[in-house]
């Protein structure tokens, strides 16, 4: 209502470890080992930085942060498990709580506890796959949840069953640009190039109506004030989708969410707006 667009979206998972089997039964190579919280988190941040940086919507952790996410709540102790290479090299971690699953309080015996991540990240598949792999040797719990995977998250492509993690997308972090003109050039760009976009019908931030040029490099990028013709016409709501990389602009044109030029003003928007990935916060705020 506010011009506000989804930025991004992210899944759910429920799933028993007991059916969670990869296609490809080859062991991953490295190991993974339980960490305290202390020893754990230089090696967490470091992940988190390489993971963050090619991605939209990541969010720059404070110390802050990082003590709210690793505070322990519900009188649930956290656990820190990290994925080191044949090498050595930490590659992936993943931080997780447990808890009997029966209403009494108990422990009763028999597989039924829950595992809940609360955050995994993985350098490369290799560590993703020992991750998981380690989290499915947990013999007494039968239900792993996970709230906050990315949308492209490659795990219903590795298993053997994928129906068995019961998938659900849900809405992820809802943007509102609040200045054009500054905005634009705070990300990467899918490739080299110009277009020209006119925000209209922007009543809350008056100041971004009007027709700005965007240059790039794919690494760098000039936004300035124009008169020339628009490639492409929005409301604030839709650069929202379109600035974070969660719809392409050929996908908001055919809602009918902004007007374009013609097909090459929108071919060239869907090459310079492409992302590597998908945008994804795993941070509430």
């Amino acid at each position: 209502r506010f011009g506000y667009g989804l930025g991004s979206t992210h899944v759910r998972y429920e799933i028993d470890p007991r059916y969670a089997a990869f296609e490809d039964g080859t062991p991953p190579a490295g190991s993974v080992s339980l960490m305290a919280k202390d020893e754990a988190r230089p090696i967490m941040e470091r992940i988190y930085i390489e993971h963050s940086r090619p991605r939209n919507l990541m969010l720059h952790r404070a110390p802050q942060l990082w003590d709210a996410r690793l505070r322990e709540r519900d009188k649930l102790k956290n656990h820190y498990a990290i994925y080191r290479n044949d090498a050595g090299e930490p590659r992936g971690y993943v931080q997780y709580t447990t808890k009997w699953r029966n209403d009494g309080g108990g422990t009763e015996p028999g597989p039924n506890q829950e595992l809940r991540i609360s955050g995994l990240i993985a350098l490369d598949l290799e560590a993703y796959r020992g991750l998981w792999e380690s989290l499915r040797k947990h013999d007494l719990v039968s239900r792993i949840i996970w709230q906050g995977a990315p949308e492209d998250d490659p795990m219903p492509s590795l298993l053997l069953e994928p129906r068995e993690l019961r998938r659900k997308t849900l809405d992820g972090i809802w943007l509102r640009v609040v200045d054009v003109e500054a905005a634009l050039p705070q990300r990467l760009y899918g490739d080299r190039g110009e277009i020209t976009l006119a925000i209209s019908g922007d009543d809350l931030c008056e100041w971004n109506n009007g027709s700005y040029l965007l240059e790039t490099d794919g690494e760098r990028s000039e936004v300035t004030r124009t008169d020339r013709d628009a490639d492409l016409t929005m409301p604030p709501r839709t650069l929202a989708s379109l600035i974070s990389g969660h719809d392409s602009a050929t996908q908001l044109a055919r809602a009918g969410l902004l007007e374009a030029r013609d097909e090459q003003a929108l071919r060239t928007a869907d090459r310079l707006f492409a992302t590597s990935y998908r945008p994804h916060c795993p941070d509430g705020f």
